[in-house]
């Protein structure tokens, strides 16, 4: 097993924009494949969870086989969002946010969560630079 670097090539940028971008995930209420919620009309079962991921994950990558590496379901959206590895390059596909392409992320020695965050924090810069 490979330790990842505490800060995983990021710059000081880089890290703001994860905080950003984990803030954002956060206050949407994430929940990832492995919360269970039985009775819980308001989350999909796990399985379901996991087909819209994964289907979702595809689409991002042109039709390409995809792992994923972190799936969310926010739930005060009730929208998925996902960062897939695609095993073409170090690179990762983020799909999910709201009117946004699909999104590249770099830095393969940071863990999923925080390439999400990231990728989270530069889409919602891009938005800013756009409203």
């Amino acid at each position: 097993m490979t330790v990842a670097d505490p800060q995983a090539g990021m710059t000081v940028e880089d890290l703001l924009l994860q905080r950003s971008g984990a803030r954002w995930i956060g206050a949407r209420e994430p929940i990832d494949l492995t919360v269970v919620r039985l009775g819980d009309p308001a989350v999909p079962p796990t399985v379901e969870r996991r087909r819209v991921l994964e289907g979702l994950g595809a689409d991002a990558a042109s039709g390409e086989r995809v792992k994923i590496l972190e799936g969310l379901f926010l739930a005060s959206e009730r929208r998925y969002l996902g960062l897939f590895e695609t095993g073409a390059t170090e690179e990762a596909v983020i799909a999910g946010l709201p009117a946004a392409p699909p999104i590249r992320v770099s830095f393969p020695l940071a863990s999923p969560w925080r390439r999400l965050a990231w990728g989270v924090g530069y889409w919602l810069k891009q938005q800013s630079k756009i409203g």
